[in-house]
């Protein structure tokens, strides 16, 4: 059986996490009006993920047009502007100003949990900003 919430309960969970999120997309950095945001689950429903706000980000159309049900794909021709004060601006300050770091430390620095960290992440190697060593994630050498 479903355990997803009735729609009315769904959609007041929908704007808390758009509050949340300050209406900008956790991947890309944009913000309304100017693209139109969705609610994505980081572990899709149909894996086991849940509609709990620890489980959902603000995302705009096309960075959650951009993955698939199971993992985030690359999407080499689109190199994204990243705005300041996103997440994934602040994981590149991070990794950029201290060095390497698993993807446990920046949830603890980041004060969220891993599996966004994880998301985002794989996100930005996808699209060349950084790269994996073992555990470690790094600045790409450009």
């Amino acid at each position: 059986m479903s355990n997803r919430k009735t729609d009315k309960a769904y959609y007041a969970l929908r704007w808390e996490v758009l509050k949340r999120d300050n209406f900008t997309c956790q991947y890309c950095g944009q913000h309304a009006p100017n693209v139109k945001l969705e609610v994505d689950h980081i572990i899709p429903f149909r894996e086991g993920g849940d509609d709990s706000m620890g489980n959902l980000l603000t995302s705009c159309y096309s960075c959650n047009r951009g993955k698939n049900a199971s993992s985030i794909i690359s999407r080499p021709f689109i190199k994204p502007f990243i705005k300041e004060n996103s997440l994934s601006s602040r994981i590149l300050k991070i990794i950029t100003s201290d060095g390497n770091k698993k993807t446990k430390e920046l949830a603890e620095i980041l004060v969220t949990n891993e599996a966004t960290i994880r998301t985002i992440t794989n996100r930005l190697k996808n699209r060349g900003f950084i790269q994996r060593d073992g555990e470690y994630w790094s600045k790409t050498k450009q």
